[in-house]
């Protein structure tokens, strides 16, 4: 299951990326128009976005703690079964 963890966080990953490039994307082109009452929408789209950002590394980077103990924990059990399934 954590190959499966694995290949779902690349995805998400850019799924993510593609998001915020469009969120930017349409923040930067609204600007431009001379509209000065959509500013601090614009604003606070950029701060949405770098507070998402900020949520989405802390959450990827416990994925892929999980991830690393997962196979750890693997091993271990993989080292203590074949240790205990010894013949002398």
């Amino acid at each position: 299951f954590a190959w499966l963890s694995i290949v779902l966080n690349v995805l998400a990953g850019f799924g993510i990326l593609i998001f915020l490039f469009l969120a930017k994307a349409i923040s930067t082109s609204s600007s431009g128009t001379g509209n000065n009452k959509s500013s601090g929408f614009i604003v606070a789209g950029s701060i949405g976005i770098i507070i998402d950002f900020i949520i989405f590394t802390a959450a990827f980077g416990l994925t892929i703690l999980i991830i690393v103990l997962a196979f750890k924990l693997a091993r271990l059990i993989a080292a203590k079964t074949s240790f205990a399934t010894q013949q002398i």
